[in-house]
């Protein structure tokens, strides 16, 4: 019973901490970021007739500069992805999205993303150093798509 409580609380304060993440992101500086990948923190893919923005957000670098103290479970980031059709140009809001990341050790985790705005987003753990795999699984409709990206951690 104690293990399932400290799971809900665990899964509660993400829960929390990722809203709260997203509504105190400034929108207007994404816009500016869509034009290329200058920000160390973007990787865009374009894949299958998408764009695939990957933002990710530094959690105790975001806790720090807000003066707020939290233990986030583990977490070190929260990663974000915007999907947009390239054809249409409109931005993917009904897709499900699901995170498997690949440590340096070879452990593997997994994320569920919300949508949070225009986007999806998720904390994750990139704890160990050296370099990370990240699947990105988007499925739009019946179709599946498979974004792969990595992510050194120094």
């Amino acid at each position: 019973m104690k293990k399932i409580w400290s799971v809900g609380v665990v899964l509660g304060i993400m829960l929390i901490c990722s809203v709260a993440f997203a509504m105190d992101m400034d929108h207007s500086k994404m816009k500016k970021e869509d034009t290329g990948q200058k920000n160390k923190d973007v990787v865009i893919v374009k894949q299958d007739g998408y764009t695939f923005k990957f933002n990710f957000i530094d959690l105790m670098e975001r806790m720090k500069a807000s003066g707020m103290k939290m233990d986030m479970g583990g977490m070190t980031h929260h990663l974000m992805v915007f999907v947009k059709d390239e054809k249409s140009g409109k931005k993917v809001t009904d897709a499900k999205v699901m995170y498997k990341i690949f440590a340096p050790s070879g452990k593997t985790s997994k994320a569920m993303p919300m949508l949070m705005g225009s986007g999806f987003g998720a904390d994750i753990s990139l704890s160990e150093k050296g370099e990370h795999g990240i699947a990105c699984m988007v499925k739009i409709g019946d179709k599946k798509h498979l974004v792969k990206i990595k992510r050194t951690i120094k």
